[in-house]
């Protein structure tokens, strides 16, 4: 009666049915993925190793300078879910920089330009994590992680402040955007200085921004300005 019962259904049955398949497909899809994933990575790495030793496993080299010595076994978060007991081979002298992920580094580098673009899209860090979970997996990353990886943009963003500036601008534009900030006592309106600049080809370019902490009075767009000439931007009114 039951194996009947299953032939004969409504189209609510459908919907939870489609979606129970969707579900199972993309969970057998990770899997197998991951495991390609890890047989590649493996076979990469082998592959390297032999390049460097100069013979395949029990040829002898009497030229060889490196031996194998066995292999370690170390876990990988990647893109497509987390994959643990990666067999990397070892050698007897010296050790290898394999291309396939860096050394002592628990994530791939994909996964850190994941983090930083939800970031930059306004996901918070503690949201990042139960964000990622339904597609990397439970535990699959902390929120001091997350916070670990987004310190990287500081370097980034201080870098883009201490550039030196083109004076190749025919127009500026300068204005004070606002913005409201949340913490958790309060929400707060600051504003942000913002400078565009317009190129004879029509281009408009961020030439920079900087928060005034006590509103865009004239003492901060002062500041400001100051700031940029000494970058290069001779052209301000």
């Amino acid at each position: 009666m039951n194996s009947l019962a299953q032939l004969y259904f409504t189209d609510k049955d459908l919907k939870v049915r489609l979606g129970n398949i969707h579900k199972d497909f993309d969970d057998d899809f990770r899997k197998e993925t991951q495991i390609a994933l890890k047989k590649l990575m493996e076979s990469s790495m082998e592959i390297q190793v032999q390049d460097l030793i100069g013979s395949d496993r029990w040829q002898h080299n009497y030229a060889r300078t490196f031996y194998r010595h066995g292999y370690r076994y170390r876990d990988l978060l990647t893109q497509h879910g987390y994959i643990s007991k990666i067999k990397v081979p070892r050698i007897s002298s010296g050790k290898i920089n394999f291309n396939c992920f860096k050394a002592y580094k628990q994530r791939s580098s994909s996964v850190d330009s994941l983090v930083l673009k939800m970031f930059l899209a306004g996901v918070s860090t503690r949201r990042v994590k139960e964000v990622l979970e339904p597609l990397l997996g439970n535990n699959c990353i902390s929120a001091s992680s997350v916070s670990q990886i987004t310190k990287s943009l500081n370097e980034q963003v201080n870098k883009y402040h201490a550039r030196n500036l083109s004076d190749d601008y025919i127009y500026l534009i300068a204005d004070g955007v606002y913005f409201n900030v949340k913490n958790p006592i309060n929400k707060k309106r600051r504003c942000v200085m913002v400078v565009y600049g317009i190129k004879s080809n029509g281009l408009r370019e961020l030439i920079d921004f900087e928060l005034a902490p006590h509103g865009e009075g004239e003492a901060s767009w002062e500041r400001f300005f100051n700031r940029l000439y000494h970058r290069g931007l001779k052209a301000i009114p």
